[in-house]
């Protein structure tokens, strides 16, 4: 455990120990409408790498925001500190560790509360504070109006999921595109490509094109990282 590791641990149980208001009953009664009018959220996200379903923080923001104007109750957050860290992955990348600590103010004509939530995340990037305010907000909305994930879908929705999805290999030029850069630049074999994407064909993927380049750079790397050191030729010394 790096110094920078035992900061966000530190500052985490120093959150934890902090109280959080209590909303008067008037604001409590405006929730508890907001949490009988949310709708359901279901599992839009798709990750292809780790192969898991998740509800999308855009979904979750819609669902949460529309059930909390109609209750009359506004949310403020506000940043107050965030801790970092730095990693070294399997594959020798730099990823940066996230832990962001929000204090979100609950507010309605009847009165307010003020409420703290931490979010966490993990980027190669420079993103990766971004993506902890967004785990954040979601896990607290997910949280605060005990919204269902993954329930049945109203009839509407599911006519909506249920239609025939146009793929993006069925579009002509994208898939021109996707071949050249595999075959030429990459130097792979249609064999290789399904390989690497973990399908039978390429439709059967459920990604996105750049979702499918990722993971094929990623079985690359993967590849070359597997491959024996050459042995040495006669009358050459090792090194």
């Amino acid at each position: 455990m790096n110094e920078n590791t035992e900061i966000i641990m530190a500052e985490q149980h120093e959150m934890a120990a902090r109280p959080n208001p209590t909303p008067s009953p008037e604001l409590s009664k405006r929730l508890s409408q907001a949490m009988g009018k949310v709708k359901a959220v279901a599992l839009d996200g798709n990750n292809t790498f780790h192969h898991y379903r998740y509800p999308t923080i855009a979904q979750v923001r819609a669902r949460a925001g529309e059930a909390l104007a109609e209750a009359g109750i506004t949310l403020i957050p506000s940043v107050t500190r965030i801790g970092r860290t730095a990693r070294t992955t399997d594959k020798g990348k730099t990823t940066n560790v996230t832990v962001v600590e929000l204090a979100i103010t609950i507010s309605s004509p009847d009165g307010s509360c003020v409420v703290n939530w931490v979010g966490e995340s993990e980027d190669l990037t420079d993103k990766s504070v971004p993506k902890a305010l967004s785990a954040a907000m979601k896990s607290f909305l997910l949280n605060l109006l005990l919204i269902p994930v993954g329930e049945e879908e109203n009839d509407d929705d599911q006519a909506q999921r249920t239609r025939p999805a146009v793929h993006w290999i069925d579009n002509p030029k994208v898939r021109a595109r996707f071949w050249r850069w595999t075959r030429e630049e990459l130097g792979l074999s249609d064999e290789q490509v399904r390989e690497a994407l973990g399908v039978a064909r390429v439709h059967d993927y459920s990604g996105t094109m750049q979702d499918a380049k990722e993971q094929i750079l990623d079985w690359i790397e993967a590849q070359v990282e597997g491959e024996p050191e050459p042995a040495s030729l006669p009358g050459e010394m090792p090194e």
